[in-house]
């Protein structure tokens, strides 16, 4: 079975700007499991969404509009109703109808969080800020595919914090 990227499925639009915007992930997504690629690409690409509204989408209007618009989806998925590709293929699996609905109120939550935040003191401060993004994250995805929630909280965040010292870095030289 080929991932939904390589077979033009409605998650291949999803599965592709987030590739382009994290290869390396891509990549990685092909070593998982085929029974499990379509899945775990799917939360992936949401996890890839709700980050573009809390981090990268610079007006404050629109991203609120968004992140209002993922927690009622994902509320609407929670009860048996997803409408988007990606909630209509993990709400597919009995793991993700046993996340309770405040779990994913947390995420979106955490996302808004992230909006005005201050700058941090230092690099704990820094990855503190982001797990309580990435905290709910890590809990659901350990609950849908087995994975160590507090492993993915620090990749997470990690990784977001590394992202945003490149950024800064990388326009700081221009």
């Amino acid at each position: 079975m080929d991932s939904d990227s390589d077979s033009g499925t409605p998650l291949a639009s999803f599965e592709a700007k987030w590739s382009a915007a994290h290869p390396e992930f891509g990549l990685a997504l092909k070593f998982v499991a085929a029974r499990e690629r379509a899945a775990q690409g799917a939360f992936a690409c949401l996890v890839f969404e709700l980050e573009q509204a809390a981090f990268a989408t610079p007006d404050a209007e629109p991203a609120a509009i968004k992140l209002q618009w993922w927690a009622e989806e994902l509320t609407r998925a929670g009860r048996g109703e997803a409408r988007h590709p990606l909630t209509r293929e993990l709400a597919g699996r009995r793991e993700f109808v046993a996340v309770p609905i405040a779990q994913w109120r947390d995420v979106v939550a955490g996302a808004f969080a992230q909006r005005d935040r201050a700058p941090a003191a230092d690099g704990a401060a820094v990855l503190d800020r982001y797990a309580d993004f990435h905290r709910p994250l890590g809990t659901i995805e350990a609950a849908l595919f087995k994975a160590d929630a507090a492993a993915t909280i620090r990749a997470l965040s990690g990784m977001r914090a590394l992202r945003d010292a490149w950024s800064s870095m990388s326009s700081a030289t221009r």
